[in-house]
């Protein structure tokens, strides 16, 4: 996680090894952050391969967009 004045940027990386369930949970812990209060821009990237993720980082922030480039998925909103 890495904060400026006006962003949050969260950069996930995951471990093909580990379930699936433990991304989802482990992204939900993210927002618990003091950092990503309510209306706070965030930016993340994250594998995207990784729906699970995706599916969870938008039920935490209105997304703005979000967009591939090469095997990253990049997704930019506020936290709701």
């Amino acid at each position: 996680m890495h904060e400026d004045d006006d962003r949050v940027r969260l950069d996930f990386s995951i471990d093909e090894r580990l379930p699936s369930e433990l991304y989802t949970r482990l992204t939900s812990m993210a927002f618990e952050h003091p950092s990503l209060g309510p209306q706070r821009w965030v930016s993340a990237a994250f594998p995207h391969r990784e729906t699970d993720v995706l599916l969870e980082m938008r039920s935490h922030v209105a997304v703005t967009s979000t967009r591939v480039a090469g095997t990253t998925c990049l997704l930019d909103g506020r936290v709701n």
